[in-house]
């Protein structure tokens, strides 16, 4: 494995685990049993890189290639769940703290996912254009949580509230942008996954929304 492949799994293996601890704390809130919860942890974590690799063509898709992404996503359900069991009784405080927990995984993993979506498509489709590489990347960002939050019968928040799915789409464009100008993919990668967690986490405490009919 090159030093790039070693970053870009590095990557995937942060974003399959932030996603795992959203999917996860998503499903203890909708009070899913130990299963449910680890279920949605896989996921929230494999399935918008399962959409990616149907669109790009890659058959089957990473994730069932290689399963360490969903025993990972599994695991983390399990630990995410047994956490939570043994500490109900700081219901009020541990309420606050799921919160900002759930607000920084799913940030930060949207990054993560976003520019490794960006990264397959480049790396299959180096000569395509930039509406590939964008589309590539925001369905691996959000297409996770998009499904996440249709099982558990929530509106997917990627349509409802905070900037999510734009975020992802500006970083997209951005990381395009530096790959056309022939910046190095590990720094175009750290630079995008930091750009777009940045972009929501700001967005999320200054309360920044899209302008919608009430």
């Amino acid at each position: 494995m090159d030093a790039f492949s070693t970053f870009q799994w590095i990557l995937e293996m942060l974003g399959t685990i932030t996603f795992a601890i959203s999917g996860s704390i998503i499903g203890i809130r909708s009070k899913l049993d130990l299963f449910g919860v680890s279920m949605l942890a896989v996921i929230t974590a494999t399935c918008g890189g399962l959409i990616r690799d149907v669109i790009l063509g890659i058959f089957p898709p990473v994730s069932l290639q290689n399963p360490s992404y969903i025993l990972l996503s599994i695991a983390v359900g399990i630990i995410t769940f047994c956490v939570v069991y043994f500490r109900m009784e700081e219901k009020i405080s541990g309420r606050k703290n799921a919160r900002i927990v759930l607000l920084w995984m799913d940030s930060i993993g949207l990054g993560v996912f976003t520019v490794v979506g960006i990264a397959q498509a480049y790396r299959l489709y180096p000569q395509r254009s930039n509406s590939l590489f964008v589309l590539a990347g925001v369905l691996t960002g959000v297409g996770g949580g998009l499904i996440r939050d249709v099982i558990v019968n929530d509106l997917p928040q990627i349509f409802r509230k905070d900037i999510y799915a734009s975020a992802s789409i500006v970083g997209a464009l951005v990381c395009t942008l530096l790959i056309r100008m022939q910046v190095s993919m590990s720094v175009w990668m750290l630079f995008g996954t930091i750009l777009i967690t940045i972009i929501r986490l700001v967005a999320v405490y200054r309360k920044w929304e899209l302008p919608k009919l009430k």
